[in-house]
């Protein structure tokens, strides 16, 4: 189309932190959901991920500190599910982006 970026869509995933992954099961309100382990989650996740570059995504890892989340559930009023690990997810990545003065939906 006439006009439109040729800026790659990014997809933002939280990416958990190995000593933090059975407390994060704990902590959320779907945790028995989530994978045994956390090498299973992340093998799972890598493969997730390669997927969805193939598809011509960008994907970045945010990094998913399990404190800094209960905070913004807190703030937020979010249940700890999936569905608010997610925004919280693309909320970190777009206040990343804000913050090196990157251009809503791609870099400058």
């Amino acid at each position: 189309m006439a006009g439109q970026s040729d800026r790659q869509t990014v997809l933002a995933i939280a990416w958990y932190r190995a000593a933090e992954w059975r407390d994060v099961q704990a902590f959320c309100d779907d945790g028995e959901r989530l994978e045994s382990s956390y090498e299973e989650w992340r093998d799972n996740a890598a493969m997730k991920v390669k997927e969805i570059e193939m598809k011509g995504y960008q994907v970045e890892r945010v990094d998913f500190s399990l404190e800094e989340f209960k905070r913004w559930c807190k703030t937020e009023r979010k249940r700890p599910d999936a569905a608010a690990r997610s925004e919280f997810a693309a909320h970190k990545s777009a206040d990343a982006h804000k913050a090196r003065g990157e251009a809503k939906g791609g870099r400058k």
